[in-house]
């Protein structure tokens, strides 16, 4: 069963504070998979390149939540362990968006970032769910999608 909606919504680089954009730094939205306690939520994620990388072929540097989630596979900070993106066909931005909506879905269970989440995912499934249904509530009411 494919869990996905549309993986990115809005990308487009960082617009800096001078009104130019990075081009290295990839603000996105994706939205929460359906038919998982994320559905209904769009998320901001973040997707940092080199600056010298070219990105239609390159792996990011960094992914990062902002602000962050409460997950197992991303640390405290938003960052996201990029081991998510073994053994995915990654070609573009869009695929890097697709792994993010299944590591939601699925969380990698040999990647720990958050210990916490991760103990509670493992053994109370049901605990754990509605956490994350009751965060996605909050998450949506503080994030603003841009014009």
């Amino acid at each position: 069963m494919d869990r996905r909606s549309s993986g990115a919504l809005l990308p487009r680089p960082l617009k800096r504070r001078d009104g130019t954009f990075d081009k290295s730094t990839w603000e996105c939205f994706v939205s929460g998979p359906k038919d998982s306690p994320w559905e209904g939520g769009i998320f901001k994620v973040y997707v940092g390149y080199d600056s010298s990388a070219n990105q239609s072929t390159s792996l990011p540097k960094q992914i990062w939540f902002d602000p962050p989630l409460m997950h197992p596979n991303v640390y405290s900070n938003g960052i996201i362990n990029l081991s998510i993106l073994n053994g995915y066909d990654v070609v573009n931005l869009n695929d890097i968006l697709t792994c993010v909506q299944d590591m939601l879905a699925e969380p990698n269970l040999d990647i720990v970032a958050n210990a916490t989440m991760h103990h509670l995912y493992v053994k109370d499934r049901e605990a754990y769910n509605n956490y994350v249904r009751n965060l996605t509530t909050a998450y949506n009411e503080s994030t603003k999608l841009p014009r």
